[in-house]
């Protein structure tokens, strides 16, 4: 799920960037797993691909645990976050 002010897609809708406010959530893979969400001013969705990334600062989200960063790149296939810049994190038992 994503929402933005402003939102900018291709004709097929596998790409969507996002500006303003933008919000990507995805749901919880398992039960017991929280969603992850990704927050920011700009993030790109490249639907087919399970990606969303960023040029700009970002908030992660996923349970209690936040992490901040200049910019990133989060794979789903992989479960991969790549976290660049000034990353800052905070993680709750």
């Amino acid at each position: 799920m994503a929402t933005a002010d402003r939102a900018l897609s291709n004709a097929d809708g596998s790409e969507v960037q996002l500006f303003g406010n933008a919000r990507v959530v995805r749901k919880a893979s398992k039960p017991g797993v929280p969603p992850m969400e990704f927050r920011g001013d700009f993030l790109h969705a490249f639907v087919n691909e399970e990606r969303v990334s960023s040029n700009k600062p970002v908030e992660i989200i996923r349970g209690n645990n936040r992490f901040t960063a200049d910019n990133m790149t989060f794979n789903n296939l992989n479960q991969v976050a790549e976290l660049k810049g000034r990353v800052r994190g905070t993680l709750v038992p």
